[in-house]
């Protein structure tokens, strides 16, 4: 099983490295590495679903609040 989730995060990894690139290439977002980046918010956000998303527990703040921590992990202006 942990098998299968380093495959399923690190592909997941790869693709979202490919969209940081192209925002910092763009201008669109700060200056960072897309594969650190990208490493971390899968990981940061498959760890933060495995509680609340599995345990059926996530409240109705539960997207909106992931979907600010992504966007401020990224530099994504306000």
């Amino acid at each position: 099983m942990e098998a299968q989730r380093l495959v399923f995060r690190r592909a997941h990894a790869a693709l979202l490295a490919g969209y940081i690139a192209d925002g910092v290439a763009g201008g669109e977002l700060p200056a960072q590495d897309p594969e650190l980046t990208s490493t971390a918010v899968v990981g940061a956000l498959a760890e933060a679903m495995v509680g609340p998303l599995a345990a059926g527990v996530a409240g109705p703040d539960t997207i909106g609040g992931l979907t600010t921590f992504i966007h401020r992990a990224l530099g994504v202006p306000s």
